[in-house]
């Protein structure tokens, strides 16, 4: 009988065993390729990591994604490949080994998934230029990690990475980009080099501020050439008038002529002074005169007024942009901002606000420059957050 009960006992242990056994050792899905982003610069920066699993891989599929240890997350998801904000967030499950955060979750609508987290700062002055350094650890085998580095707009690499090349992206910034093979778990790859970049001086604010007073100098050119005009019309009239009366026979026509052509600019009279008749064709064509003084000034102050209307006003604490996206603008996003050392918002926010021009789908920013934020509204099917950080940062004014 206790040989029995003993037997029964190991049968249902063995049971056990291998039913919880395939759960207990269940290794996660392993990436066909990983793509590391750095982005950003100063004192915070962005870092995603996104996973591609095989074609041939079968959802629900159980994946993890290494990250620096301490790492700050910001979000976890699935790229499904279209509009961001389509992109569905998922909870992930924290776990600290080899020296990295380790993300898990499960991807159940798409075969790709991403973390995006807060990292230190990684780049740092280098004399004239800065440098960068941007490390990834694999927590298993992958067949393929791209690595880019964002770099500001007119970036030029002066200690060139074998195998790394510069790609172009919208807003006139680039990426620094490696793609290493076969990686093996807990293998360290990373980029270590140096740019140069454009910095933003005094004379080119200056050269900015400048800018602003170019439509009233415009207008008054105008005016002044509405006078000039003015002026020569009425000694042309004048002149004719004063050849009328010498046909006519009047004797001291030539003389008024001869004052008129001198500089009066009016023919006069003395004996026909009080006449209301004594220069008709000056008094008719006068009007005219005046009113095309009028449209000239008023056409060239418009357009003065629009060009200028064009670019960033600021008010109140506040510096805003009309891009013309208004009509597609189909969401809006708050991004806080790190002004960079040196830089003083309310003397350089215009350029800040008009970096984001060459952008698709922009509709309107505002710089709020003592909360140091700014809100842009977007549509975010041309356009994306990440495209708008990029082209902020390519100012070398602020960072995130």
């Amino acid at each position: 009988m206790l040989s029995r009960l003993r037997s029964a006992l190991v049968a249902i242990v063995f049971s056990a065993v291998l039913v919880l056994a395939p759960a207990a050792f269940a290794q996660p899905v392993q990436w066909e390729s990983v793509t590391v982003t750095a982005q950003g610069e100063g004192s915070r920066n962005v870092l995603l990591v996104k996973g591609t699993l095989p074609e041939g891989a079968k959802l629900p599929a159980q994946v993890e994604i290494p990250v620096p240890a301490g790492a700050e997350l910001q979000w976890s998801g699935e790229i499904l490949g279209g509009p961001l904000a389509e992109d569905p967030a998922v909870e992930a499950t924290k776990v600290t080994k080899g020296g990295v955060d380790v993300y898990s979750f499960t991807l159940t609508k798409a075969r790709q998934g991403q973390v995006e987290v807060l990292v230190p700062p990684f780049v740092r002055p280098d004399g004239d230029n800065y440098a960068a350094t941007v490390a990834w650890v694999a927590t298993q085998p992958v067949g393929a990690v791209e690595l880019n580095v964002g770099l500001p707009k007119g970036a030029q690499v002066v200690s060139p990475v074998e195998g790394a090349v510069i790609q172009p992206v919208e807003g006139g910034r680039s990426y620094y980009v490696k793609t290493f093979e076969d990686v093996a778990a807990g293998e360290p790859i990373g980029l270590d080099f140096a740019y140069s970049a454009p910095v933003v001086t005094a004379a080119a604010q200056g050269a900015q501020s400048r800018s602003n007073v170019v439509p009233f100098i415009l207008v008054a050119v105008a005016l002044l050439a509405a006078v000039a005009l003015y002026r020569g019309v009425s000694r042309k009239l004048a002149a004719k008038s004063a050849l009328a009366v010498d046909d006519d026979g009047d004797p001291d026509s030539g003389s008024a002529g001869a004052r008129a052509l001198d500089g009066a600019g009016v023919a006069s009279n003395e004996g026909d002074s009080d006449d209301p008749d004594t220069d008709p064709a000056s008094r008719r064509m006068r009007p005219t005169t005046v009113a095309t003084i009028a449209i000239v000034a008023l056409v060239v102050a418009t357009i003065a007024a629009v060009s200028y209307g064009s670019g960033a006003k600021v008010a109140d604490g506040k510096i805003s942009r009309s891009f013309g996206g208004e009509a597609q603008a189909c969401t809006s996003a708050s991004i806080p901002l790190v002004v960079n050392e040196g830089v003083n918002l309310s003397r350089s926010g215009e350029k800040l606000v008009d970096s984001l021009a060459g952008i698709p789908g922009i509709g309107q920013a505002t710089l709020y420059v003592d909360e140091g934020r700014i809100e842009v509204k977007f549509c975010d099917s041309t356009s994306s957050e990440d495209a708008i950080r990029g082209a902020l940062g390519s100012t070398g004014l602020v960072t995130f």
